[in-house]
């Protein structure tokens, strides 16, 4: 699966990137699969041992160089024209810090078409909206909806750098589960913008690092939660 994401990856219409694996204490080919790997754009970088996934991002996100930063987790994938659009959405609106887009799901070999389309919330501002795929989204907005899900996914998201250094990294602490909370924390500042397109593939298999976490997963959003509510102490609509 990793060789699908790196070849979607080199196979973007927008030329201007560099890529970073990270290996985090993999068993499999990683490492002589980056070796083979003949692009000056390419760099690798490896964990010793596995430190979870939040670390991985963190040792990507540190290494990086570029202004803007996305990831691509290992079993997924992107559209050729995902980091041409983001890019362009970017550069169109200086207001907006983080950009992201709609994801198909394949689990068990059957695709769903769209993660928003399983979503409650987030569709509604959408159609309140009444634009065309393209929508930027005030912190607020993204608030109030990050409070009752998440239709971000890291691997569908491009974010500027100085937003990371405002907000802050992922939470290593805990081994899955923690982009909720750096969403969440994003969107206490940043200005949000969509393109409803599926630019991104995510596939779910039975070993990922979600499925692993379960109830640690579970245990770390109610502890998030809690703080969360006990930090509004007024704001009567988020609460």
């Amino acid at each position: 699966e990793t060789d699908l994401a790196l070849e979607s990856a080199l196979a973007q219409t927008y030329r201007d990137f560099e890529i970073i694996i990270v290996d985090d204490g993999s068993t499999d080919n990683t490492p002589d699969m980056a070796e083979q790997c003949t692009s000056e754009r390419v760099r690798y970088i490896r964990h010793e041992h596995n430190r979870g996934c939040s670390a991985a991002y963190n040792t990507g996100i540190k290494a990086a160089t570029g202004d803007v930063i996305t990831l691509l987790d290992s079993d997924d994938r992107w559209k050729p024209e995902n980091l041409e659009r983001q890019v362009s959405f970017l550069l169109r609106h200086p207001e907006v810090d983080l950009v992201f887009t709609d994801v198909t799901i394949v689990s068990a070999g059957k695709p769903i078409p769209s993660l928003i389309d399983l979503m409650n919330v987030f569709p509604k501002l959408l159609h309140e909206k009444r634009q065309g795929d393209e929508f930027v989204l005030s912190s607020r907005e993204m608030y109030l909806c990050l409070l009752q899900e998440l239709p971000v996914k890291p691997t569908a998201a491009l974010a500027r750098r100085e937003l990371y250094a405002r907000a802050g990294l992922f939470n290593e602490a805990w081994p899955s589960g923690t982009d909720w909370d750096l969403f969440l924390r994003f969107s206490r500042s940043a200005c949000f913008g969509y393109i409803d397109a599926p630019l991104s593939i995510q596939t779910r298999t039975s070993d990922a690092t979600h499925q692993k976490y379960v109830e640690q997963d579970k245990l770390f959003l109610l502890e998030l939660f809690t703080k969360e509510k006990s930090r509004l102490k007024n704001d009567r609509e988020a609460l």
